[in-house]
């Protein structure tokens, strides 16, 4: 499957405002995948796999410039503050908080629940995981559930960088007013 991560990122950044990181210090392997779905007992979707396999590293962090005013503001509204989103990478050389495997084991130790945590929003409590069937599940917080998204990743991360670019307008019309 093709990676389409890019085709997202060029399309939802035409003004960059928002800064790009890969997740991994180098493109991440099959075989990393497959340690990490064998380490948690989990089976990645297709389109997610071709996401942390592909041209950016391991994954992606989206996150907004300083200017944009997410981080500006002395407080306000939660919705102000998810200046960003991230999902999380198979490699080893990754930072312990943005890797699959660490994260996975204390997601599913804290929650009591299979399934591990592929895609955040900044400074969110819910998150986006992968359950124990392979199905795309947003966590609740406040419950302590998992519900069913009925999405594949691409629609997600589609989804999650147009709310993320409409909360940097909504922001910017804000400091306008």
């Amino acid at each position: 499957m093709k990676d389409r991560t890019m085709e997202f990122i060029k399309e939802f950044d035409e003004d960059d405002d928002f800064m790009v990181y890969p997740m991994a210090p180098e493109i991440c392997t099959e075989e990393d995948v497959k340690d990490v779905e064998a380490a948690l007992g989990i089976k990645f979707p297709d389109e997610y796999k071709a996401h942390i396999l592909g041209e950016v590293a391991g994954g992606i962090q989206v996150e907004a410039e300083e200017n944009v005013g997410f981080r500006k503001r002395g407080g306000g509204a939660a919705w102000m503050f998810f200046s960003g989103i991230h999902t999380f990478s198979p490699s080893k050389e990754s930072e312990e908080w943005e890797r699959l495997e660490i994260v996975g084991k204390e997601f599913m130790e804290k929650t009591g629940l299979k399934a591990v945590p592929v895609l955040k929003v900044l400074c969110d409590a819910d998150v986006y995981c992968v359950d124990e069937n392979g199905k795309l599940v947003k966590f609740s917080h406040e419950e302590y559930t998992l519900t069913e998204i009925n999405m594949n990743f691409w629609e997600l991360l589609d989804m999650e960088l147009k709310a993320l670019k409409d909360r940097k307008e909504k922001i910017k019309s804000m400091q306008n007013s």
